[in-house]
């Protein structure tokens, strides 16, 4: 999911059409404010820890503002900066042998404070 904006689109397009959802036209400009070529090499364990982490969050995401507000069932900006924060905590929750502190940055991420 890191540094290729175009491998992340398709990775979650396809990962939210196994669950019966789609993206709105403007649903990746969030996650294409974060320069992700920035980051820093990971390991395997952590980017697949961040591909279901963040698909989890989308989905969730996605339900809660359905269930708040209503609207198109089609995730949405909203949705996907929302999965953006809450993939943040989640990082930060991790135990060291799920997420290395060492990889762990918040000087990338336009939404981390």
């Amino acid at each position: 999911m890191l540094g290729d904006q175009k491998e992340n689109e398709v990775f979650i397009k396809g990962s939210l059409k196994d669950r019966g959802l789609v993206l709105t036209s403007k649903a990746m400009q969030p996650l294409r404010a974060i320069p992700l070529h920035q980051l820093h090499e990971i390991h395997d364990h952590e980017e697949h820890f961040l591909r279901v982490t963040f698909i989890e969050c989308l989905v969730a995401a996605n339900k809660a503002r359905l269930r708040s507000s209503g609207g198109t069932a089609k995730v949405n900006g909203q949705d996907m900066h929302t999965a953006i924060l809450k993939l943040g905590v989640a990082i930060e929750k991790a135990p060291k042998e799920q997420f290395d502190s060492k990889s762990k940055t918040d000087s990338v991420c336009p939404y981390c404070t």
